[in-house]
């Protein structure tokens, strides 16, 4: 009986050790709080995001211990942006090396059109252009009238990013892949 009761609680500790693991460096759940990529992922929706997309990761946002991939055009990604540590998911839209014109209401990336804002603001284009820096990727809401992403607060730190969204799990009338590239 003592020995059952040993397996019972050494069968659970291995399961803690590993749901712990799994969750701090290759998988991790996301509750979408925001209206930014409807009609991708919705307010409420719970996705699984890949921790380990990109990189080993350092656990509690300590950026990577080394990287083997980089998000790329499309990769709907979760991120931090503040010191508060608010997280964000978007959509990758311009990598490192991307040269962006914005000609109101339309963003051009490398000479290609590519989205119409008609409310974004200017803010991280102070020259009309903006060549996306090593490290950096520029991101955006799939819903541009109600998005707060890169053209708020202009590109973010690759190293910020938490992870790339594999799909949506609840609610389960719309469990399924998300749209990328």
């Amino acid at each position: 009986m003592v020995l059952r009761r040993f397996s019972t609680l050494k069968f659970f500790l291995i399961a803690f050790i590993l749901f712990v693991v799994i969750q701090l460096f290759f998988l991790a759940t996301y509750s979408v709080r925001e209206v930014s990529m409807e009609p991708t992922l919705y307010n409420g929706d719970l996705l699984l995001v890949a921790r380990s997309a990109y990189g080993v990761r350092l656990p509690f946002g300590g950026g990577y211990l080394f990287r083997y991939s980089t998000p790329q055009r499309g990769d709907i990604v979760v991120f931090r942006r503040n010191s508060r540590g608010e997280k964000y998911v978007k959509r990758v839209v311009a990598v490192p090396g991307d040269r962006l014109v914005f000609k109101r209401p339309v963003l051009f990336i490398n000479g290609k059109k590519t989205a119409l804002l008609p409310n974004a603001s200017l803010n991280p284009f102070k020259r009309k252009a903006l060549t996306v820096s090593q490290d950096m990727v520029f991101v955006l809401g799939d819903n541009a009238g109600s998005s707060e992403d890169s053209m708020v607060f202009g590109p973010i730190a690759i190293k910020d990013i938490m992870g790339r969204v594999l799909f949506r799990f609840y609610p389960l009338s719309h469990r399924r892949g998300v749209s990328v590239r």
